[in-house]
């Protein structure tokens, strides 16, 4: 595999890589995730968990993401699970 380009986003970019360590009782073990996520991914999951409109400010870095030839970033959920049985 050759080397990755980095995510396009809006007229910045995605900025820096920061590898994020998730430590929660829900965080999936032994699971390393690829999603770009950025600081907005904590209010998407958020919306996403209690049914909120996303804030204006995410629909539009969300929507610069896109239009910019990348992926909107996650919200955190391919990194966490909330079943019961979670291990």
């Amino acid at each position: 595999m050759g080397p990755r380009r980095a995510a396009r986003g809006d007229r910045w970019g995605p900025g820096t890589r920061i590898p994020a360590l998730v430590i929660s009782p829900h965080a999936k073990r032994g699971h390393v995730e690829h999603t770009v996520d950025d600081t907005g991914s904590i209010q998407r999951f958020l919306n996403r968990r209690f049914g909120l409109e996303p804030l204006p400010c995410i629909v539009m870095r969300d929507r610069a993401m896109v239009e910019a030839g990348g992926k909107a970033p996650g919200d955190l959920t391919e990194t966490l699970r909330f079943a019961p049985d979670a291990a």
